[in-house]
């Protein structure tokens, strides 16, 4: 029998790595009380020693002070020896007294990672981090007088060293990862370099204020296209409440920005965003996520809303070697206009790769509405113009022709679909029916079915009955209900608990989500 004390000194040290990050360093105590072994292992593991967090509650520095709280770091900072540091601050970023900070700053030639502020960072230099430190988290203080980072990226000796080449040969840096929050133009440029493997651009600036009255707060987009422009070999690209100026294409890269290493990008509350990925070329694209939803303290207005849209964005990647092939996962929120669904259904034509399909926006019921209105599509569900474009459940549902004359399905791989679009239960079993694998696909000669899909996630109450549920579960493997007020799966063979829990206004009583789950009876008994 395995015994607890047969662990790995080595696997002991990650976990109590994490512990420490979890609770601060007064975790340390008590798990050295376990065992001899244990204890061992906490004094001859220098790198966890090496875990700085300061001014964290956990770290229980509120009964001695700054000072006591000092104390304790200096002593901790001489067990680490040598060992590579990681430095986190709170989000204030201050640290008392002057003499930590300096011995801090003295070791900065042993950062691995800092997760600081401006007004703490400012006291060491970039030449000395760039050599050791992999992974930085800054964040602005909040003090106008550290928005201008000052004399921290010159060179040794003096001079203007900032470090704003796109050349990595001429400034080798180690920095891997890079996320910036709230940080002004100064402080970001210095830090972007080809080494940029991971970068996250949070703007976070958000005022009350009319989109229409442009103040000095607002980011200028011109500032987005020159960061993505320094970091060629980024694999993963995150940007945040990003509230952009009026963006000037004229004014965009000449060429576009090429991101070749791209495999994931995010977009959360970022205003013209079409603007911004019409710029990237990331022909590698895995996974692509774009959330349009707004905080409730800024307003937008409508007239510029309707002049943006992603049809530009969706046109421009459609493109021979711009289209991303290999996006396996898609998911657009709250971002998608009525006019952009067309340029959107063209688009997937082009994604043969796509497994997972995320789609949040009533936009596209509106869309549908309109491809009924104008009449658009046969009896048989073949095209006869371009309105059936508007309709995705259709083009979802059955074979159809593509722009180059052939015949085939959109997402021919498709194995997750999430539709929380103001659709009716009528539109997602077609889906179903065609790519669950029971239903022969439509008789069309040389076209082959499309891979079976294994979940379904989508509206089932109130409008769904007994015998659709019982339909979908008989298509497709996993079948979910995205109701706020349910969220049930529908995996057990008594519906009617289900149904008889929902008052088909959308909500459910507690006592049937206790009767709805059960177990496998291979697993036992509950």
């Amino acid at each position: 029998m395995v015994d607890i004390h047969d662990i790995p000194p080595e696997i002991l040290a990650a976990s109590f790595e994490m512990g420490i990050y979890t609770w601060g360093t007064t975790f340390i105590h008590p798990i050295s009380l376990v065992c001899s072994s244990w204890r061992d292992t906490i004094e001859h593991t220098p790198r966890l020693w090496g875990i700085i967090l300061i001014g964290k509650a956990h770290q229980g520095c509120g009964a001695g002070g700054a000072r006591a709280q000092a104390k304790r770091l200096r002593k901790q900072i001489v067990k680490a020896k040598e060992a590579p540091l990681s430095i986190v601050c709170d989000a204030k970023g201050r640290v008392h007294p002057r003499e930590l900070v300096d011995e801090l700053v003295g070791l900065a030639h042993n950062w691995v990672m800092a997760d600081v502020g401006t007004e703490f960072l400012a006291n060491s230099r970039w030449g000395v981090l760039r050599y050791t430190l992999e992974e930085l988290v800054l964040r602005r203080n909040g003090i106008p007088a550290k928005d201008d980072p000052g004399a921290f990226f010159e060179k040794d000796g003096g001079g203007t060293g900032n470090i704003h080449s796109t050349s990595g040969a001429r400034h080798p840096t180690k920095l891997r990862s890079f996320t910036a929050k709230s940080l002004p133009r100064g402080w970001v440029l210095g830090f972007l370099s080809p080494t940029i493997q991971h970068f996250h651009f949070e703007g976070g600036d958000r005022v009350v204020v009319p989109i229409s009255i442009w103040g000095g707060r607002r980011h200028n987009i011109r500032d987005t296209w020159e960061y993505l422009t320094r970091i060629p070999n980024a694999t993963s690209l995150e940007l945040v409440d990003l509230y952009h100026t009026i963006p000037n294409q004229d004014l965009a890269p000449q060429g576009g920005v090429q991101l070749s290493h791209l495999r994931t990008l995010k977009l959360l509350n970022v205003l013209f965003s079409a603007s911004v990925l019409a710029t990237i070329k990331a022909p590698n694209l895995q996974t692509l996520s774009m959330d349009g939803r707004a905080p409730p303290d800024v307003y937008y207005s409508p007239s510029i809303e309707e002049d943006v849209g992603l049809a530009y964005m969706f046109a421009l990647w459609s493109q021979p070697g711009v289209v991303p092939e290999q996006l396996h996962t898609l998911e657009l929120r709250d971002c998608v206009g009525l006019g952009d669904v067309p340029y959107l259904v063209r688009w997937l034509e082009r994604l043969p790769n796509l497994v997972r399909l995320f789609l949040k926006d009533e936009v596209f019921g509106s869309a549908k509405l309109r491809a009924l209105e104008s009449g658009g599509v046969d009896d048989d569900g073949c095209s006869v113009s371009d309105a059936e474009d508007f309709d995705i459940y259709r083009a979802l549902a059955r074979p159809r022709r593509m722009k180059d004359g052939r015949m085939g399905w959109l997402c021919p791989f498709l194995m997750i679909l999430y539709l929380d679009t103001d659709q009716d239960i009528a539109d997602v079993i077609p889906i179903a029916r065609a790519r669950g694998g029971n239903a022969p696909p439509r008789d069309v000669e040389g076209i082959l079915p499309p891979n079976r899909l294994r979940r379904i996630e989508t509206q089932l109450c109130p409008d769904a009955t007994k015998s659709d549920i019982e339909e979908l579960r008989s298509l497709v493997d996993q079948v979910y209900c995205v109701c706020t007020n349910c969220g049930l799966m529908v995996e057990d063979s008594e519906f009617q608990n289900f149904f008889l829990g929902c008052d088909f206004r959308g909500s459910v009583h507690l006592d049937v989500i206790l009767t709805v789950v059960s177990f496998p009876t291979d697993a036992g008994s509950a």
